[in-house]
């Protein structure tokens, strides 16, 4: 059966940070615009490593991030989530920002490095995958399970404003919308929110997918991401993907306009400006 993770890791050494930087250097910094491609781009497909048009609704009440129905079509590189067409990123780097622009997150997408019995396919890839199993430790863990293959994706999310920040939280939203493993059908749907984690610097989301049998091509896989800046009860949302996993180990990301989020989301989410504010006013010593 297809393992499928996405987990997170915090704090990480700096030489971690610095194997980062050095892939970011060779990235822009600035965040691309984001242009929605025309709905007559959009194709249907029942082929296996596509989405028919599909509805979903969530199958549980929770504190927050209840969804409205979702519906995915399309396929071939063109993806629209509830009518809406979404635009593949490049792989630049992006940036997300909450509503009230208090709060921005840069998303920087590593390399995708195949790997099996807890090794690359490729040798080129080698020296990095030692790099990551040495600094992130889920990398190690799941390099350690030797899995017959596997696709590893680490996505490093650093916050840029607010600076010296102390207080808030990252937190994910996955809504599993299409599989082509016969034994993920009854899940999709499901909607499951992470353990939120300190939020300081640097976040490094690892997307995996694994199998655990002699086989030679992975499922295909697409999940929706919502990403929500957490302080203790409150939350604001910050931005969201279409992670579409390919059986041949790769990974593409959609962006999701915020208007579509604001729409699909059932709860009122509430503005962490005053809780930003405080934070940039102690940094001048201001008090309140």
């Amino acid at each position: 059966m297809t393992r499928s993770r996405a987990q997170w890791c915090s704090g990480l050494s700096d030489s971690a940070n610095a194997i980062l930087e050095h892939a970011k250097k060779a990235l822009s910094r600035l965040c691309p615009l984001i242009v929605l491609l025309p709905a007559s781009c959009l194709t249907r497909t029942t082929a296996e490593q596509s989405p028919t048009t599909k509805s979903h609704h969530t199958r549980k009440k929770m504190s927050f991030g209840n969804l409205r129905k979702l519906s995915l079509e399309g396929g071939a590189g063109h993806y629209a989530l509830n009518g809406v067409a979404l635009s593949a990123l490049s792989g630049d780097p992006i940036c997300l920002s909450t509503a009230d622009q208090s709060f921005t997150v840069r998303a920087t997408f590593l390399k995708t490095v195949p790997v099996s019995f807890g090794h690359p396919i490729n040798r080129t890839d080698e020296t990095l995958l030692e790099t990551w199993r040495r600094q992130i430790p889920l990398v190690a863990k799941i390099l350690k399970e030797h899995d017959s293959i596997g696709s590893i994706k680490p996505v490093a999310y650093d916050l840029i404003e607010p600076k010296d920040s102390t207080d808030f939280q990252l937190q994910e939203e996955l809504v599993l919308l299409w599989s082509s493993d016969r034994f993920q059908q009854r899940q999709i749907g499901e909607t499951t929110l992470m353990t939120p984690l300190p939020f300081h610097e640097q976040i490094v989301d690892v997307q995996y997918r694994g199998l655990n049998r002699g086989v030679h091509q992975l499922r295909g896989k697409i999940i929706l991401q919502i990403l929500y800046i957490r302080n203790q009860s409150r939350h604001a949302l910050l931005g969201g993907f279409l992670i579409v996993s390919h059986a041949d180990g790769d990974y593409d990301f959609y962006v999701v306009p915020r208007e579509l989020l604001a729409r699909i989301n059932q709860d009122r989410l509430p503005s962490l400006e005053q809780d930003t504010a405080h934070v940039k006013a102690n940094r001048f010593g201001m008090q309140h």
